[in-house]
């Protein structure tokens, strides 16, 4: 090829056509010019050359076949240019018509025309040629506008496919073309892709031309794909008017979004576009009908959806209330017979998905392949995450993120069964091996957590789950768990079935019914489609009228009763066999008789037919896919054929053809036998589009030669695992290879196959056991134990046993305990050793735990022990010989110990003998067992035996749990050895370190569970106990071990309650944990239940009485009844119920069912009540009146509770020490002395406070102020009541609130407001803008204090406060209350407003007319008698007037004449005895209307109506407010910005800093050395030039360190005159020299003095004098002082003088003078010194330049924060002199300090230990380590505050301790503060010495400081630091 220029014509989204003049060597084309396709370098290019390679060889193939075409670009050949791959086509001169419109070159209206059917013509040629275009836009049209020609070009995007299934289509390619694809193209309809699409393509290409823009434009893709979807675009004539308006209506057809309201052929459109170009031509413009010539000559049933309407709007409005929040989740079920068109009817969501960003996804369930579990919901997620994985970077990282932190640590769980995830989240961490039972939880709950990382607002997912008569029950349980689950939002679950296939006891039946027993369910049932729709589809597809086709309906509705499938098929068939056939004479179908025709009516028959009529190696190929399954790959098929993929794919692709098979992938890869396409074949899947289609493909094949099909399927698939990777082989895979040996089992006749199969079928359930498929996995287990034989238990003894093992288990699992049970006898008669006995033991263990077994659990134990000669008690020997055993236990426990404390156990080894860690799991694992028994004492002896083992044998990994459960029953149970709280709470600790030592996960939450709700509250707070909780409910969950789980949720919320949270977030917990118990451990619920009694009492929340709980706990465990019982004895005492019989009946109940609470904190509070309700009940004589017997029992349970808080309290007194103060206020009162018990109640108020118990500090005011009352003391009791109301208001007890405010309303300073929404909203802080009075006081207790009501007037009022309405709206509906209730004609509710009553609603004649924004004053308002209002106002009393005789006492005859009042009522509305305005009221018709007992009711209406208005103001100025603290809080914003700024500038600067003094003093120690060496050498000359040299470098080293502490200096003071605005800093202690800083100040500015001429003298007193102080400040003050007298001098000397002067033996005063020869000031200037910089000022900076340092302002802040001062003397033109003054401590002083201090606080640093520097920045690493080793100490280093850790860790463990850590406190990985936290942890927790830590920061903040301290660092020095500060803060 030959050279020329280069022209860019066009411009693709991949490539660039150029075009070259050059002549071509091959003959055929010489002399022709051509265009070469490359790609271009300015745009996205596909991503790698064999990518462009396989674009442009398809491209050439299609262009190749349709050679000839004049519409169509001819294709030459391809070629590698310059690297590239090109492609040669013709040029005849034409550009692309985006191009020609980018140039905004014109058309007319004409030319528009003639364009489109140019381009209609060449559509019309490539579909006559088989071909759809499938891309059609401007960039692939060329136009020759001067030759009238037009030619189609990229023919890479089209298809020979008639049709293209929409389930197949992959909209990824046309991405880039969204403006012009077609609706169908968008893979978001329910519609196929044909020949019709480029017709929709056509009209967008259409519409830009003759409206200047596409129809639809957007930058989000979603946008645009749903434009085309759903939006109907502008007609073109409405945009641009010269579009005449038959050519608008064209596009708009061309445009239709549904295929069969396009037009249907090239005939119909040229037919209208025709006529439109004769209208231009003659300038007459005619409507008419378009598409009225249209025909249909391509046969294409009519894609519409028939007789389904009702069921469509069902199915989308479930879905509606899915993606609107109306419904969390929701299932729809779509059933009916095979063909029904359930899947039809169900893609019809695609459309409103599309709107909602939502993702549909879809999963089939194979008919032959039924067992597999899980594999549709595998299928569907793989569909998401491949395109997931697809996507860009930012898309991708979003999912990553969502997922990776749904799952967690449990990655794995879903990798096993959907390896597709690994790809995107990476590889995760090694599952937990775990029981099956713990397997299925672990499974289900992390899928579920998976599900819901698609399942968002923003993007609702739909999943389709087809023929789910054939799913497996794993699939089943997995759906019950999802639709039961509230926290799975936005999800819409979409099931089809078969009905006729499932039968009453199905398992999906039982799903549904079990689902819908909690949840509302959709069902749509699908029968066969009437007569009428058959007609019209039959109508519609053959382009006639219904009454046209009658004939062909009937015949169709006879062969198929109306089944969708079978009707499409059936006429499909009709058209294939000619029965219907087009007649192009008349352009209509016709058709024969159709009573004379002979079809089929089975469908099966029809679709074998038709395979048939293939080629029989294609029928081969069908028949051997359908048995493979469903879906297949190329690959996989060519293998089972024994064929190349090359002839496969060929002859799959006839099948294709004829829609017998769904292509997913490149179609050109199989299509086209090009060597460049066919490589990438193997890539290519395929779906059977039917089962139906696939069952005829599959009974080809003879039923007696099917299993040997399979046979012959399993081995070839397992044949191409290599045999190394036969172990990693997914999930799935392995899956699909064993379900074809599963159907051909009796052909396995080899014994060493056998045994293969057998090890993978073990593998198998072992697999589908951990993804919870128990029925797959008992499958597979039954098929590998069928393997094996007799001989197998000798020869491959491990998998026999694994076989059997595993057989067993799914056995109970799956609740067929009888069979199981049946198996045991011969796997123990099996086993060869006791270990793998043991195993079996375990095994038989959980499934007698699960079968609720407990005794027999626990005898299994027995027997497994006593193979190692351990006895093991039964719970059914006489609790006397269980006391027994626990005594000889717990002194073999004393015997171990030896006097050895816990901190000792810490160095035990570790277990020697497996079986000795046999022994302690199987001990341990029964824990729970033991514990269900209820027999304390036997709890206990199985907790002393493991622990005594442990000691025994050694640590493993079950001590943990041993040790933990040891420390919870023998606090709580045992009274053999009381070692003391302290010595359990250690045993918990370390069993809690052992499990981070020894790692065992799924034992957590068996650790945290009885160290939280056990030992720790004997020891510690109960807010120690809520990590313990949280955490072990997380991993329990995690570890799928719900009974844990659902054991701490409870606990979660009962010690929330008793610690005193806010019992709002009390009952949120409720609501979060309460409903996985209620699913998954309903016991535990019952309990948690009971135990929230309490809390539903404060909360006012009577939803679960003791009636409904009970038929809830069906089981009446004692458990459960103690948790019921004691919480609602908590409820007595704290309502303060005096009706003792009922009380005490509670009280029985509880004390009979105690050990339901034993051992918890529910224990102590319920004795705490006992005690407090017993001495109420005390003192008021109520236990006087019972039998003595009675009565010494109940005094002593006081006894009791007051020995157990005297107790406790001293062990811990957090949560226990205000409780024992009340019982003791309590006893005091009850015994008279009244003074003690206040003094006990206030005792009790500041422990509850200081320990946050809320709730008691608000019950000791409470009482306190209950017996001041008594004593008539209300001044006393006022302040506590209302303490008391105010604490209960804050921790959300309603029912206290309500109680306090109905016994002690009258009493209480608040009470009136305390329940209005602002005033609650001010106590917790936070403000909240007043709607409505929902939150209001419950009206019933001033109800109650009414004498006479009208109850249903209170209702109404109450209903009326409840209601979110406006204030006008509220006041009207009081007002109208206030009328009817009063039986008043006219009404008045005046409010005062500024000394003036306004009228803000007025009621005359049944109406009401408010008016808040303009009220007038009522002297205004005339009719009104003003005198009696005027009264009301100044005396604050009510008037009542009956007659009008009584009226003239008050108004003048004239308008009693006027008016003649026959009743009136006029009355204060009274708050705080203040007067908010006036009611008034008359009747003119009747006398004595009002009386006193009507008034209370007014009053009440009133005072709300006076409320509402209140709170109206009040929102109003908050309003107001919030607006000012608006602007407030963005200029606080902006400060604390600078302050953040100024901090991290000092930081960076620092930090640098910190190398150069480092640095400057080691070279300054180097000099020293060369010098030394210097002074020995001999060479006189040498040693002259080198000490020159070395002088230079110190000089120049010696300007460094000055310019270094200038920069120092100057940080220092940007970040004092910071500080200084926030307040006062704290002052450093260090010693110096002032003489020392003073030199250092004048060194700083000694070159700019030079520079001036200027010349200084420094004068003082004794130069050797040291202090102590803040050099720092003082070097600040000094500076900022300096600096401006040098600033403002111009000649002359600057003198500084210094002296000090003793103020005592500890304190020193500095006084400095510093003179200068400057300018001078006036006395006016001087007294404006110390304020902020004046104009003028400003104008002496000009000139002079501004000072660096503090303003004298700041300086002076300085100074006097250092308890000096500072004044100016000066003289205009002669200079000034600045005096200050500071105070400092003297040595002696510091030494002093230090003799007090005690020795092990004056240690000096003993220069041989070790240290450790953590400090990530390497220069800062280096400087302290020399500054160290130069110390003699023997340093190590760490990068982070991790390293650090495990450094000290390891230290301590090598018995090698650092004596010293210097820790930097900004790090990567664990900061400093984090670091030294957790090494003081480990410290304390392994009594380990305290190593000292010295913090390094370049933050000089005090906060800071404070925080280093807090963390645990002894000191905390600031970089850029010294050698002498370094080694001064470790001494």
């Amino acid at each position: 090829m030959s050279g020329g220029d280069i022209i860019v014509i066009a411009t693709a989204s991949a490539t660039l056509a150029c075009q070259q003049f050059a002549h071509y060597t091959n003959e055929r084309i010489e002399s022709r010019s051509y265009i070469r396709e490359t790609p271009a370098s300015s745009c996205e290019v596909l991503e790698d050359y064999d990518g462009d390679k396989t674009k442009y060889e398809k491209e050439l193939e299609v262009g190749l076949a349709c050679s000839g075409l004049s519409g169509v670009i001819q294709y030459y050949g391809t070629e590698q240019i310059n690297g590239n791959h090109s492609l040669i086509m013709e040029d005849f001169g034409g550009m692309s018509l985006s191009s020609l419109l980018d140039k905004k070159q014109s058309f007319s209206m004409v030319e528009i025309v003639r364009l489109g059917l140019s381009i209609l013509e060449a559509i019309r040629q490539i579909h006559e040629r088989g071909y759809v275009h499938q891309m059609l836009c401007p960039e692939h049209i060329l136009v020759h506008r001067s030759a009238n020609q037009v030619k189609l070009c990229d023919l890479s995007f089209s298809s020979s496919l008639q049709k293209q299934s929409q389930v197949v289509i992959n909209s990824k390619p046309f991405i880039k073309y969204l403006e012009w694809v077609s609706p169908e193209q968008t893979g978001r309809m329910n519609k196929d892709i044909d020949y019709r699409t480029d017709y929709y393509t056509f009209g967008t290409v259409m519409y830009r031309l003759c409206a200047g823009r596409p129809p639809f434009q957007s930058t989000t893709p979603s946008k645009l794909v749903y434009a085309h979807i759903a939006m109907v675009p502008e007609p073109p004539d409405t945009i641009v008017t010269q579009v005449p308006k038959m050519l608008s209506q064209i596009i708009l057809k061309l445009l239709s979004k549904n295929a069969d309201d396009r037009y249907q052929s090239v005939f119909g459109i040229r037919f209208d576009l025709e006529r439109c170009l004769e209208d231009l031509a003659s300038g007459t413009f005619r409507e008419f009908s378009v598409g009225s010539a249209d025909v249909r000559s391509r046969f294409q049933v009519a894609q519409r959806l028939y007789g389904r309407e009702r069921e469509t709007e069902i199915l989308l409005k479930a879905f509606d209330r899915v993606t609107k929040g109306e419904s969390v989740n929701h299932l729809a079920l779509v059933s009916g017979y095979s063909g029904v068109g359930k899947t039809s009817i169900i893609n019809e969501i695609y459309k409103p998905l599309t709107k909602t960003c939502g993702n549909f996804i879809s999963g089939k369930i194979d008919q032959f392949n039924k067992g597999l579990p899980f594999s549709s919901v595998c299928q569907a997620f793989q569909q998401i995450l491949k395109t997931i994985i697809a996507e860009k970077d930012e898309i991708l990282k979003y999912w990553r993120e969502n997922i990776t932190n749904a799952l967690g640590g449990r990655g794995q769980v879903i990798i096993d069964v959907i390896p597709e995830v690994e790809t995107l989240i990476g590889s995760q961490p090694p599952l937990i091996a775990l029981g099956p039972t713990e397997n299925q939880a672990r499974f289900k709950s992390t899928f579920i957590e998976f599900i819901k990382a698609f399942t968002r607002p923003e993007h609702p997912l739909v999943i389709f789950l087809d023929d789910l008569q054939w799913a497996d029950l794993s699939t089943l349980t997995l759906i019950e768990d999802l639709m039961s689950n509230d926290d799975v939002s936005h999800l819409f679950l979409i099931g089809a079935y078969r009905d006729n296939e499932v039968e009453e006891n199905h398992p999906l039946n039982r799903v549904i019914k079990s689902i819908k027993k909690t949840k509302s369910v959709t069902s749509i049932t699908l029968s066969g489609l009437g007569h009428i729709h058959i007609a019209r589809l039959v109508a519609d597809s053959l382009q006639r009228n219904v009454d046209e086709v009658t004939d062909i309906a009937n015949l169709i509705m006879r062969k198929t009763a109306g089944n969708p499938f079978f009707v499409t098929a059936t006429l499909t068939t009709l058209v294939e066999k000619k029965h219907i056939h087009f007649n192009s004479a008349t352009g209509k179908w016709m058709w024969d008789a159709m009573n004379s025709i002979n079809i089929t009516d089975d469908v099966i028959v029809m679709m074998t037919e038709k395979i048939q009529k293939l080629d029989p190696e294609t029928q081969r190929c069908l028949s051997m896919a359908a048995a493979i399954g469903n879906r297949f790959d190329l690959k996989t098929l060519a293998n089972i054929m024994q064929d190349t993929i090359d002839r496969t794919a060929s002859r799959i692709w006839s099948a294709v053809k004829h829609e017998l098979l769904l292509l997913f992938g490149d179609e050109s890869s199989v299509a086209y036998s090009n060597a460049t396409l066919r490589k990438d074949a193997h890539r290519v899947r395929f779906q059977f589009p039917h089962d139906r289609i696939q069952q005829a493909a599959y009974e080809l094949t003879p039923k007696v030669d099917r299993p040997q099909i399979h046979h012959h399927i399993g081995w070839t698939l397992l044949q191409v695992i290599p045999q190394d990777q036969l172990d990693s082989v997914s999930q799935e895979k392995l899956f699909d290879i064993l379900s074809h040996f599963g159907l051909s089992s009796d052909l396995i006749k080899d014994r060493k196959d056998k045994i293969t199969l057998a090890g993978l079928w073990v593998k198998a359930a072992q697999r589908a056991k951990g993804s919870s498929a128990i029925q797959s996995a008992y499958d597979y287990a039954c098929l590998a134990v069928k393997m094996l034989d007799e001989d197998s238990w000798n020869d491959h003894y491990s998998l026999t046993l694994a076989a059997h093992k595993v057989k067993v288990e799914m056995e109970y699992t799956r609740g067929e305990f009888q069979k199981a049970e049946e198996l045991y006898p011969e796997i123990f008669r099996r086993c060869a050793n006791r270990e793998d006995k043991a195993s079996v033991y375990q095994i038989r263990f959980m499934h007698l735990e699960m079968e609720e077994r407990s005794h027999d659990a626990l005898d299994n134990i027995a027997n497994c022990l006593a193979m190692y000669d351990i006895y093991f008690p039964s719970p059914k020997i006489p609790l006397e010989e269980i006391t027994n055993l626990l005594s000889a236990e717990c002194q073999q426990t004393n015997t171990i110990l030896a006097g050895r404390k816990i901190s000792d156990l810490y160095s035990l080894p570790d277990v020697k003998e497996a079986w000795q860690e046999i022994i302690v799991e199987m001990v341990v694992n029964c824990w729970a067992t033991t514990y269900i028994t209820g027999i304390k004492e036997y709890i206990a002896l199985v907790s002393a035996m493991a622990f005594n083992l442990t000691l025994r044998y050694g640590f493993n990994k079950y001590s943990s749990t041993a040790l933990c459960n040891y420390s919870f029953s023998h606090s709580t149970y045992s009274r053999y050895l009381d070692f003391g709280p302290q010595f359990y709470f250690d045993v918990a600790v370390l069993g809690c370190h052992l499990l981070e030592t020894h790692p065992n996960e799924r034992l957590r939450a068996r650790c945290y569970f009885p160290f939280a709700v056990g030992i720790n509250q004997l020891v510690r707070s109960l807010n120690d106990a809520f990590p313990l909780l949280d955490i072990g409910y997380t991993s329990a969950i995690d570890n799928g071990n719900r009974a844990y789980a659902s054991y701490m949720g409870h606990h979660i919320v009962a010690h929330r309650y008793f610690r005193g949270t806010k019992l709002g977030e009390v009952n949120q917990l409720i609501r979060e944990k309460f409903p996985y118990m209620e699913r998954y451990g309903r016991v535990s619920w019952c309990y948690g239940l009971g135990c929230a009694t309490p809390v539903r009492y404060h909360l006012c929340d009577d939803s679960m009485p003791f009636e409904k709980w009970q038929e809830i706990e069906e089981a009446s465990l004692t458990i459960n009844q103690g948790s019921y019982f004691v919480g609602a004895f908590q409820v007595d005492m704290w309502k303060s119920d005096r009706d003792y019989v009922r009380v005490f009946e509670r009280l029985e109940k509880a004390l009979e069912n105690s050990d339901g609470v034993t051992g918890f904190y529910s224990e102590c509070e319920f004795y705490f009540c006992v005690a407090i309700v017993l001495l109420r009940a005390k003192e008021d004589k109520y236990l006087d009146s019972l039998p003595e017997e009675q009565r010494k029992r109940y005094e002593g349970l006081i006894d009791h509770s007051f020995e157990l808080f005297e107790r406790i309290s001293v062990t811990c007194p957090y949560n226990n020490e205000h409780k024992l103060y009340l019982l003791r206020a309590q006893r005091a009162r009850q015994q008279g002395e009244l003074i003690q018990a206040t003094v006990f109640y206030n005792e009790a108020k500041i422990s509850a406070s200081a320990h946050g118990f809320i709730q008691y500090e608000a019950l000791s005011n409470e009482l306190c102020g209950q017996l001041w009352l008594t004593l008539k003391q209300l001044d006393y009791a006022k302040p506590h009541l209302d303490e008391a109301f105010r604490l209960y208001n804050l921790w959300g007890s309603d029912a206290k609130v309500m109680s306090m405010s109905k016994d002690y309303g009258k009493y209480l300073t608040a009470f009136s407001e305390v329940y209005s929404d602002a005033e609650k909203k001010k106590e917790e802080g936070k403000r909240k803008k007043i709607k409505n009075s929902r939150d209001r006081v419950d009206l019933s207790p001033v109800i109650q204090n009414l004498e006479i009501v009208d109850v249903q007037t209170m209702m109404k009022i109450s209903e009326a406060i409840s209601q979110e309405m406006s204030l006008d709206q509220m006041l009207e509906k009081m007002m109208s209350l206030l009328m009817e209730n009063a039986a008043a004609c006219r009404g008045l509710f005046l409010v005062e407003e500024a000394d003036e009553l306004l009228m803000v609603a007025e009621s005359q004649a049944g109406e009401t007319v408010v008016d808040t924004l303009h009220a007038t004053p009522v002297q205004l308002k005339e009719g009104y008698p003003q005198n009696v209002i005027l009264h009301v106002s100044h005396t604050r009393e009510t008037v009542i007037i009956g007659n009008s005789k009584d009226a003239s006492a008050f108004e003048s005859e004239e308008f009693i004449e006027k008016h003649q009042p026959r009743s009136i009522l006029c009355t204060p509305v009274l708050r705080h005895n203040k007067l908010k305005g006036i009611i008034y009221l008359d009747n003119n018709l009747t006398e004595s209307v009002f009386n006193s007992h009507r008034i209370k009711v007014i009053h009440v209406i009133a005072a709300q109506m006076a409320t509402h208005l209140d709170n109206a103001k009040y929102t109003q100025l908050m309003d107001s407010e919030m607006r000012h603290r608006g602007m407030s809080t963005q200029l606080i914003g902006v400060k604390k910005g600078m302050e953040e700024f100024i901090d991290v500038l000092c930081h960076e600067l620092r930090n640098p800093l910190n190398g150069i003094y480092g640095s400057t003093h080691f070279l300054s120690e180097q000099i020293k050395d060369f010098l030394s060496l210097l002074q020995k050498m001999k060479d006189p000359i040498r040693t002259k030039h080198l000490m020159e040299r070395i002088v230079e470098i110190n000089d120049l080293l010696t300007d460094i360190s000055s310019s270094s502490d200038q920069l120092k200096d100057i940080v220092d003071t940007v970040l004092t005159a910071s500080m200084l605005e926030r307040g006062t800093p704290q002052l450093q202690q260090i010693h110096f020299k002032p003489l020392d800083i003073i030199d250092k100040v004048i060194s700083m500015h000694s070159s700019r003095m030079s520079d001036k001429g200027l010349s200084y003298e420094v004068i003082g007193s004794d130069p050797t004098l040291e202090v102590i102080g803040d050099s720092q400040r003082l070097s600040q003050a000094l500076v900022a002082i300096v600096s401006n007298s040098v600033k403002f001098m111009d000649h002359g000397k600057l003198t500084v003088q210094w002296k000090s002067e003793e103020i005592s033996d500890l304190r020193v005063r500095l006084n400095l003078a510093i003179t200068d020869t400057g300018i001078g000031m006036s006395e006016t200037e001087v007294s404006k010194l110390f304020q902020q910089s004046t104009p003028g000022q400003t104008s002496l900076f000009s000139k002079y330049g501004s000072t660096s340092g503090l303003g004298l302002k700041l300086t002076k802040e300085i100074i006097e924060s250092m308890e000096g001062n500072i004044y100016i003397k000066s003289q205009k033109g002669v200079g000034s002199t600045v005096y200050f003054s500071v105070l400092c401590d003297t040595v002696q002083k510091k030494k002093e300090e230090e003799d007090k201090m005690p020795p092990e606080k004056r240690r000096k640093l003993n220069h041989s230990k070790r240290v450790l520097i953590v400090e990530d920045n390497m220069i800062n690493q280096k400087m302290l380590k020399r500054m160290l080793e130069t110390e003699g100490c023997i340093v190590e280093v760490a990068d982070n505050g991790q390293q650090a850790l495990e450094k000290t860790k390891s230290a301590y463990a090598s018995a090698q301790p650092f004596c010293v850590i210097f820790m930097d406190m900004e790090m990567p990985i664990m900061n400093g503060l984090e670091s030294t936290k957790k090494i003081r942890e480990f410290e304390v927790l392994h009594h380990c010495k305290h190593s000292v830590i010295v913090g390094l920061s370049a933050n000089a903040r005090e906060g800071h400081t404070q925080a280093a301290l807090t963390a645990g660092m002894n000191h905390y020095i600031t970089k850029p630091f010294k050698k002498n500060d370094i080694v001064s803060a470790i001494e």
